[in-house]
C-alpha cells in the first residue's frame, strides 16, 4: 500500500523513501523543540509550527540505511544546543531537584536498608525525570559481590548466586518468573502518542537519546532503500521503534511477555494503519519456526536471566546472512560500582527500584564478558558506538559458524583483538613473532578451521598453529603465496591460535617505509563443527 503525504490542502501526495532532503530540516526542528531560553520560547513555538509545515511539505520517508545522516544531524544539533544552554541550566536543574525531586540528597553508595528508607519517599509513584536521574547515580553494595569474582560467570553456580542477589534486592523469595516478573502493570494510556514511553517523561533531552539509539539501529539494519525485509523485535514494549519501521515499509514483528505492551503497539499501529504482528511469547520464541533477516533488541536483552541459550537459539531465527541487534542494553567498560562483576543485577538505585517494585530482571554486563558470551554462542560482532550517547552503543552480531569471515572488518574480538594488527579492509595482518588468537564457539563437537591466508613477502614464513595455548601444527608458507587455505582441527579449546616469523615490509621491500614487524596476512576464517558419527562415539 502506497504511503501518501497530506499537506494542509488535503492533496494526496506519494512519499519516496529516501532521507536526504528532510535532514536540514530536521536538524532545526530538534533544536527549536530543545530549545529552553525563556526569552525564545514564543518565538521558537511560532518557527517550530513553520518547521513542521515545512516538514512535511519536503520530507520524504526513508530508507533505514540512509536514515542514520538523518538522526546524525539530531545529535549533532542536540549536542550544541545543550552546550549553548548548559551554562544557564545549571542553576535551574539544581533547583528542579530541589522543587520537583522528593529523594533529597543521597549517598553515591550505600546499603540496602538505606536505600529502602529512599525508595519509601516515592510511595506509589513513579519517578520523574529529574528522580530518574538521581537513582541512576547512586548504587548498593551487596554481601555476595565478592562471592561473584571468585567464581566462572559460565557456571550454574554463578547464576544460583545471581538469582539469590535478584531475590534479595526483589525483597523475596519466590523464584523468578517471567510471565509474572516482566509484566509491565501499565494500563492503555487515555493519549496514545504522549502517554508511551519515552515521550511520557517530557523529557527533551532523555528522548533524544532514543532517537539516536533508534538512528544507530536503523543504520545497523543494512538494508537498501525500499526493502521489505522481515524484522522482529524481541521484547517491544510499546514497539516505538518498531512503528517507525512499519512507516519504512519493512515488515516487522514484535514479541513481548508482556500482554500490556502489545495491546498499546497494536492500538497506536491501528491508528497509523500499519501492519504490525504482534504475539506474546518469551524471548527466542513466537510465530512459529519462522527466520528473520534481522532480529533487534532495543533495552530488552539484560532483561534474559537464560541469555546463552537465548543466543543459541537467536540464530535458528535468523536467515543466511541474518543479523542481531543488540542496542540500549547495559554494558559497561569495566567493572563500575553498579555492574561489580562481569555479570548481574545492576546495583544502581533505578534498577533496584525497578526490581523491587516490578520485579523486573534488570541484568548489567562488562564488555569483556558480553563479547565472550556471543563469541561462544557462535556470533562474531561489531561494535559501533555514538560519542555523547551510551544508550545508543550497538553490538551487530552475525552468525560465524559455517562460512568464511572476512576478519578485515572492524569486528570486535574482546581480549583478542590486542593480539592481532589494526584492520586494513580486506586482511588483517598477525604481529611477527607473536600469537595472534581468534574465538571458537562452544559445540557439541570440535572444531575445524580453515584460514585464507597470504604471504606477500619475497621469502618463506615459519608459522606455528595453536589449539588454545597448545601447539599442533607447523607449517611453512611459501614467499608470494596468495589466498592459500590452512587448515587446522580438531580444535577443543575456546581459541585458537597463528604465530609466524615476523618481516619488516622496509627491509624486504625498497619502496616500503612500513616499520612494523609483520606475520601472515590473513583475509578470512571459516569455523565448522566436525561431526562424530555415533559408532566413533562409542569407541
Amino acid at each position: 500500500m502506497a504511503a501518501t503525504d497530506r499537506l494542509s490542502t488535503g492533496e494526496p501526495r506519494p512519499i519516496y523513501r529516501s532521507s536526504r532532503r528532510v535532514a536540514g530540516w530536521l536538524d532545526q526542528w530538534l533544536a527549536i523543540s530543545n530549545e529552553t531560553c525563556p526569552a525564545e520560547r514564543s518565538r521558537g513555538a511560532d518557527r517550530k509550527r513553520l518547521m513542521d509545515w515545512e516538514i512535511n511539505r519536503k520530507a520524504r520517508i526513508v530508507g533505514p540505511k540512509t536514515m542514520l545522516g538523518l538522526l546524525l544531524r539530531v545529535r549533532t544539533a542536540a549536542r550544541s544546543q545543550f552546550a549553548r544552554i548548559r551554562s544557564g541550566r545549571a542553576h535551574a536543574m539544581a533547583g528542579d531537584i530541589n522543587h520537583v525531586g522528593t529523594l533529597g540528597n543521597l549517598k553515591h553508595e550505600m546499603g540496602l536498608e538505606e536505600f529502602n528508607a529512599a525508595l519509601r519517599m516515592l510511595a506509589d509513584r513513579v519517578p520523574n525525570s529529574v528522580e530518574y536521574q538521581q537513582l541512576q547515580e547512586i548504587s548498593l553494595r551487596h554481601r555476595l559481590t565478592s562471592r561473584l569474582l571468585e567464581l566462572d560467570p559460565f557456571s550454574d553456580e554463578y547464576k544460583a548466586a545471581v538469582l539469590q542477589i535478584y531475590r534479595d534486592l526483589r525483597g523475596d523469595e519466590r523464584p523468578y518468573d517471567p510471565g509474572r516478573d516482566e509484566a509491565s502493570r501499565m494500563v492503555l494510556p487515555a493519549n496514545l502518542w504522549s502517554g508511551a514511553s519515552p515521550w511520557s517523561f517530557r523529557d527533551t533531552r532523555l528522548v533524544s537519546e532514543f532517537l539516536l539509539s533508534w538512528g544507530q539501529i536503523m543504520r545497523a539494519l543494512a538494508l537498501p532503500p525500499r526493502s521489505d525485509a522481515t524484522i522482529l523485535e524481541y521484547g517491544s514494549g510499546s514497539g516505538q521503534l518498531l512503528l517507525c519501521l512499519a512507516r519504512l515499509g519493512l515488515q516487522t514483528s514484535a514479541v513481548d511477555i508482556d500482554a500490556a505492551s502489545l495491546e498499546l503497539l497494536r492500538a497506536q499501529a491501528t491508528a497509523m494503519q500499519l501492519h504490525v504482528r504482534t504475539e506474546q511469547a518469551a524471548f527466542g520464541d513466537g510465530f512459529g519456526e519462522e527466520t528473520f533477516d534481522r532480529i533487534i533488541f532495543f533495552e530488552a536483552f539484560h532483561h534474559a536471566i537464560d541469555f546463552g541459550p537465548l543466543l543459541s537459539r537467536l540464530r535458528q531465527r535468523l536467515r543466511p546472512d541474518g543479523l542481531l541487534i543488540l542496542c540500549g542494553e547495559p554494558v559497561v567498560g569495566t567493572s563500575v560500582p553498579s555492574v561489580p562483576y562481569p555479570w548481574g543485577p545492576r546495583l544502581d538505585g533505578l534498577s533496584v527500584f525497578c526490581i523491587r517494585r516490578y520485579g523486573w530482571m534488570e541484568l548489567g554486563f562488562t564488555e569483556a564478558f558480553m563479547l565472550e558470551a556471543l563469541h561462544r554462542h557462535g556470533w562474531l560482532v561489531e561494535v559501533s558506538t555514538l560519542p555523547g550517547c551510551g544508550r545508543a552503543t550497538t553490538y551487530i552480531a552475525r552468525p560465524y559458524v559455517g562460512k568464511m569471515n572476512q576478519v578485515g572488518e572492524h569486528l570486535s574480538l574482546g581480549p583478542h583483538d590486542a593480539t592481532w594488527e589494526g584492520f586494513e579492509g580486506s586482511h588483517r595482518w598477525t604481529p611477527g613473532d607473536l600469537i595472534a588468537t581468534f574465538p571458537l564457539p562452544d559445540q557439541d563437537s570440535p572444531s575445524q578451521v580453515t584460514i585464507e591466508a597470504s604471504n606477500p613477502f619475497p621469502i618463506d614464513v615459519n608459522v606455528t598453529l595453536y589449539d588454545g595455548d597448545q601447539s599442533v601444527q607447523d607449517i611453512v608458507v611459501a614467499a608470494s603465496s596468495d589466498h592459500i587455505k590452512i587448515n587446522l582441527g580438531p580444535c577443543h579449546s575456546a581459541y585458537f591460535g597463528i604465530r609466524s616469523a615476523g618481516t619488516t615490509p622496509s627491509n624486504v621491500w625498497p619502496t616500503s617505509n612500513d616499520p612494523r614487524r609483520l606475520g601472515l596476512m590473513i583475509h578470512g576464517i571459516r569455523v565448522d563443527p566436525i561431526v562424530i558419527s555415533s559408532d566413533a562415539q562409542s569407541r
